[in-house]
């Protein structure tokens, strides 16, 4: 039976799972992910940052989890502005997929991993590739 383990700043778990950063989920995209993953047969690790109130430890862990992720999930309509510098460098890296109600914008230029569903979430495991 696999594990799902949903992990919070501060913490970090450290074993062979598959690693999922969402950066400000919305409770919808939760639901999703969450709806993709049931039929995946290896342990996962869904690393959530929604933290309303900043903390400078909170930009290190996010840093370092996003450097341990297999995949990061973006939900840009509700970024908070502490994190908005940190967006380019995430979102221009293969493993960053990004969501996004708006047009025009210019992370279209950076990466072609914008989403509108999950389904790729259900090749996650050992038959994922990272980049």
């Amino acid at each position: 039976m696999k594990d799902i383990n949903i992990i919070t700043p501060p913490d970090k778990l450290f074993n062979d799972a598959v690693q999922v950063l969402l950066v400000f989920p919305t409770k919808e995209l939760k639901d999703a992910i969450q709806d993709h993953l049931v039929n995946i047969e290896d342990d996962v690790n869904i690393y959530c940052y929604e933290e309303d109130v900043f903390s400078e430890d909170d930009i290190d862990w996010l840093l370092t989890v996003f450097k341990m992720s297999d995949i990061t999930i973006i939900d840009l309509d509700n970024i908070k502005p502490y994190v908005q510098d940190l967006l380019s460098y995430m979102i221009a890296k293969p493993k960053t997929f990004w969501l996004t109600k708006g047009e025009n914008r210019v992370y279209n230029k950076l990466s072609i991993n914008r989403v509108n569903d999950f389904e790729f979430l259900s090749n996650l495991g050992g038959n994922f590739e990272t980049k």
